[in-house]
């Protein structure tokens, strides 16, 4: 008895004087792939729910799920009723922007701005995943809106103008009707924090916490931070902002880093999720086909001030003993039959779709897509479903049916920036002939690249990607032949003209064009290619591009 106390008595002393050390994890940025910007997170127990912009698209702010911070699953929308919402017509860069999610004695919340409709609006769920209620409107001039609730008081703060003045303004809001309770009231403008937006406010150790998105959304991005005893302010400034700085450091591959927000975790950790492209160009070559990602990054707390981790110049890779598990962070793999009565949440319109021009078919395991006369470049509603490019290493592919008659009748699969930038590959006819076409679409520029004579009823089309260019091919019955490969600098966030903004990423999507033209889809394959992606170096883009 004797011996075994004496061990016993050994091995804590020894546990005190040498202490198990943390556990270190490293996982891999962005945490959520593909276009998904403006993050917004909250914590309910040891659940994490995120929402993120969605603009012009269909079903509207994506939810996603996660208990870990770093795997995401996407579980339904805010947006996901057509009446909620009206997005006709609406362009590519315009919609919904900047949501904000919040829970509040067992309801949540999102309040975000419709763009296209200068229009602030308040949803809400009992359960993240849907339904969620109609909008109710709330009477401010501005966007960006955000939810701050303290007691049974809640607080709308957004980016406005007031008496000639641009920045935040802020104000008490009944949730329910969406009704001001107060006059707006200016509680933050400074012209050295050029393009102030996207503000959170918080109360932490009793004092408030005012967090804004500053320097433009390009790659002057980057996010400050400023306290006060009083919501209202004034507010001291943060003698170390910005604090989310990758855009003094332009070699690293995350740029535009910002529209971040500040939250605990279930183990009294801080982190910040925020919003970044990658960008693999360098600066003054920038190539980011995937727009604005959500990042994270763990955060610690010197003199009152929350610190990012690395000085605020966010990586890639981060290593830290802040997450309590190994991440997965599996590669996307998708593998769409189309036999289920909805279409998976993955898949996207453009605007408000029109039941009429698509149908599944699940007995037979199709899509049917059911055209009308507008094509790709058109502004109206199309024959038109998309899912979001996830990685930049990737293959996809989908069998297609589809009997034109007319040169003007087209369908098959396009890889999708914005109306007038795409690449397609799709049936058609030409002179009388059943044929198959790769085309790059570029501002005022329509190429046919290469047209193939196609004589089976169905064709196998795929698409291959990586950071400088995407290849076409089709299934001749034996194997893949190529049929083109575009350089996809002309269409990145960067140079697509008109929506130089950058704000939203590259879509694939199955479609068809000609009235009362039906095309049948029997599946959709997505499969992200793994690889190292800190050997791709500016010398290899130049070499690539000429």
């Amino acid at each position: 008895m004797n011996r075994i106390f004496f061990v016993l008595s050994t091995l804590l002393a020894l546990a005190i004087q040498f202490p198990a050390q943390s556990q270190t994890y490293t996982y891999t940025n962005p945490v959520i792939s593909g276009f998904n910007p403006d993050p917004s997170v909250v914590r309910v127990g040891e659940d994490y729910y995120l929402v993120t912009s969605s603009f012009c698209y269909f079903p509207g702010l994506p939810i996603y799920h996660s208990k870990n911070l770093v795997d995401w699953e996407l579980i339904g929308y805010g947006l996901h009723r057509s009446n909620q919402i009206d997005l006709h017509e609406t362009k590519i860069w315009s919609g919904i922007y900047a949501p904000t999610i919040r829970y509040h004695q067992g309801k949540f919340y999102i309040i975000t701005t419709n763009t296209k409709r200068d229009r602030n609006f308040i949803i809400s769920a009992d359960n993240p995943a849907g339904p969620w209620s109609d909008p109710v409107t709330v009477p401010i001039d501005g966007y960006d809106p955000s939810l701050y609730f303290e007691d049974d008081q809640a607080l709308v703060t957004w980016t406005g103008d007031y008496k000639e003045s641009h920045g935040i303004l802020q104000a008490a809001v009944d949730v329910e009707s969406g009704q001001l309770l107060s006059e707006p009231q200016l509680i933050f403008h400074d012209p050295e924090y050029y393009g102030a937006e996207g503000p959170h406010l918080y109360k932490i150790d009793d004092q408030y916490y005012l967090m804004i998105a500053h320097g433009g959304t390009a790659m002057g991005h980057r996010e400050s931070v400023f306290r006060s005893d009083d919501a209202y302010g004034p507010f001291e400034y943060n003698p170390e902002n910005p604090i989310l700085r990758n855009t003094f450091y332009r070699s690293y591959t995350i740029q535009s880093a910002g529209h971040a927000e500040l939250f605990e975790d279930h183990r009294g950790n801080w982190w910040m999720a925020f919003l970044g492209i990658r960008n693999f160009g360098g600066f003054a070559q920038q190539i980011s086909l995937l727009g604005r990602e959500t990042h994270l990054a763990p955060v610690k707390w010197e003199d009152g001030w929350p610190v990012m981790y690395n000085e605020g110049k966010i990586t890639l890779e981060v290593t830290t003993d802040k997450l309590w598990q190994e991440p997965e962070q599996k590669l996307t793999i998708a593998n769409d039959q189309f036999d289920k009565a909805e279409l998976d949440l993955e898949w996207n319109f453009i605007n408000n779709p029109d039941p009429d021009l698509w149908q599944l078919l699940p007995d037979k395991s199709r899509l049917l897509l059911k055209a009308n006369q507008n094509n790709l470049d058109s502004l109206p509603q199309k024959a038109l479903v998309m899912r979001r490019q996830k990685d930049y290493f990737f293959e996809a592919e989908t069998k297609l049916s589809f009997e034109p008659t007319s040169e003007n009748h087209e369908a098959g699969l396009t890889v999708f920036m914005a109306r007038d930038y795409h690449y397609d590959v799709f049936l058609t006819r030409r002179k009388g002939e059943r044929v198959l076409v790769a085309r790059r679409r570029i501002d005022d520029i329509n190429l046919e690249e290469k047209v193939v004579p196609v004589t089976d009823e169905e064709v196998i089309v795929k698409v291959a990607g990586d950071p400088w260019q995407y290849t076409f091919s089709y299934h001749d019955g034996e194997d893949f032949q190529k049929l083109a490969t575009m350089k996809n600098w002309f269409i990145t966030i960067h140079t697509v003209g008109e929506y130089y903004t950058g704000f939203t990423g590259m879509y694939l999507g199955l479609y068809a064009v000609g009235e009362a033209k039906e095309a049948a889809f029997d599946f959709f394959k997505y499969q992200s290619i793994p690889t190292d992606m800190k050997r791709f170096k500016i010398a290899k883009f130049w070499k690539d591009i000429k």
